[in-house]
């Protein structure tokens, strides 16, 4: 059944239109970027959204059949290690359980890993500390996979002890340095710009009435070198039974401007996947 609900939503991400926080399921064709609210009626279409902010959904084909939990994260939503600050990388690390100064250590050491020349940054390690403690050096080169980040030479001694949880949150799209606002969870906005847990949750609040157009808008200073409030394209799918015994999990990527939209298929790890229909349940 995990397999018929990545192919809906397969089918829906390559023929629907995608907003700022959801897919756009029933939208015209052509409109990219329709914000309104849940049940919106658009030239006699009953236009439905399926969040893509990690909403949990029951699916089932049938009546019959035991429902599935669905979550659909936008990729942008994430933190991109490849991209972010270093304040940033420091309170994810700390949010994992690591003490300031070991997690600012492993900051730099983060930054030291992607960037491209051989500087040392001030807790870090460059080539030189990989090769005395007998370590492959650092790429410098973005991370092609979260997993990449066990090669830093501070991990083994430093790493955080609630990694597991915080893993969720971040990515290593190496091709796409946009966040979304709209789409990120409360722990995400915390570690990404240092909000409060209150004023996190505020702002999810607010982004239920109506997305967010600008990082200003949060009260926070915009450099004008990233985009802030829209989805990059990519969607990982989350799917789990109620009892906890299952889950399945995969990444789709649309490829760029969307072309296979009209062919009805999608380009999947350089290959076409043909879309079969599912049922999909859209009630929480």
């Amino acid at each position: 059944m995990a397999l018929n609900v990545e192919a809906e939503l397969s089918y829906w991400a390559t023929t629907q239109p995608n907003n700022r926080t959801a897919l756009t399921i029933g939208a015209p064709p052509g409109i990219e970027m329709f914000d309104q609210p849940i049940g919106s009626d658009l030239t006699g279409r009953n236009i439905r959204f399926l969040k893509t902010d990690s909403t949990p959904y029951a699916w089932s084909r049938g009546t019959s059949d035991q429902a599935l939990m669905v979550r659909v994260q936008d990729d942008a939503g994430l933190i991109n290690l490849n991209f972010v600050s270093a304040d940033t990388r420091r309170r994810l690390f700390e949010l994992g359980g690591l003490p300031a100064n070991a997690a600012q250590n492993l900051a730099a050491q983060t930054q030291d890993y992607v960037d491209e020349d051989d500087l040392v940054s001030l807790g870090g390690a460059e080539f030189q500390d990989y090769q005395r403690a007998g370590r492959p050096p650092p790429p410098n080169r973005p991370m092609n996979s979260p997993s990449e980040i066990y090669g830093l030479l501070g991990w083994a001694n430093s790493r955080p002890p609630r990694w597991g949880d915080v893993s969720q949150w971040i990515t290593t799209q190496y091709d796409s340095s946009t966040f979304n606002i709209n789409t990120a969870s409360a722990e995400t906005l915390t570690a990404m710009f240092g909000l409060s847990e209150p004023q996190a949750r505020a702002v999810i609040e607010r982004r239920r009435i109506r997305p967010f157009y600008g990082i200003s808008e949060l009260g926070l200073a915009d450099n004008n070198e990233q985009l802030y409030t829209y989805p990059n394209g990519r969607f990982h799918l989350i799917v789990s039974d109620n009892s906890g015994g299952f889950r399945y999990s995969s990444r789709l990527i649309l490829t760029p401007q969307s072309q296979d939209r009209d062919r009805k298929s999608t380009r999947l790890n350089s290959s076409h996947l043909v879309i079969s229909y599912a049922v999909f349940c859209l009630n929480k």
